[in-house]
Order: structure tokens, then C-alpha cells, then sequence
């Protein structure tokens, strides 16, 4: 009787302590990261083929790549809607 009590016991014990430490092994939650771009050029081509590999992810980043016009990237990134600008074009 005794032998199965401290089996109990310990079984309970360690189910316990996988019950708890579940969440310390789930994935971690992805940074997302807003990406804008003017065009669709040949410069912006290795920030789509990160996104579409995965590589964005694999290092814990949610990547949002959005289009839009240089004046309103620019506005965004000012307010803060936009993290990281890429290829604004040369004014002319």
C-alpha cells in the first residue's frame, strides 16, 4: 500500500510539474516588424524571398512587407505605423 501511495505521490508530482512548465516550452510570439517599399523592383526581391522562406520567422519576426507611395512611407514611419523603410527612390 505504501509503494503505491509514494507512486502516486510521485507521478502526481512530476505530471504537476509538466502542467506548469507547458507554457515555458510553447513558441514563443513573433515580433511583428512593418516593412514598406515604394515599387516592386529588383532591390526589394530579397525581402519577399525571406518572407515567402520563412526566414523572417525563423527568427522570430512577423514580417508585414506593404506598398506604398515614398510620401506616405515616409509619413508612416514618422508616426510610427511603419518600422523600417526600404528603397525609397532618389529625388530628382
Amino acid at each position: 500500500m505504501t509503494k503505491k501511495l509514494i507512486l502516486f505521490c510521485f507521478l502526481s508530482a512530476v505530471f504537476a510539474c509538466l502542467c506548469f512548465t507547458a507554457p515555458a516550452i510553447a513558441q514563443p510570439t513573433l515580433e511583428t516588424l512593418t516593412i514598406g517599399f515604394p515599387s516592386r523592383s529588383m532591390t526589394e526581391l530579397p525581402n519577399h524571398i525571406a518572407a515567402v522562406k520563412g526566414f523572417y520567422r525563423e527568427e522570430g519576426i512577423d514580417a508585414r512587407l506593404i506598398q506604398a507611395r515614398s510620401n506616405v512611407l515616409v509619413a508612416a514611419l514618422a508616426s510610427g505605423s511603419m518600422d523600417y523603410p526600404d528603397g525609397f527612390p532618389s529625388a530628382k
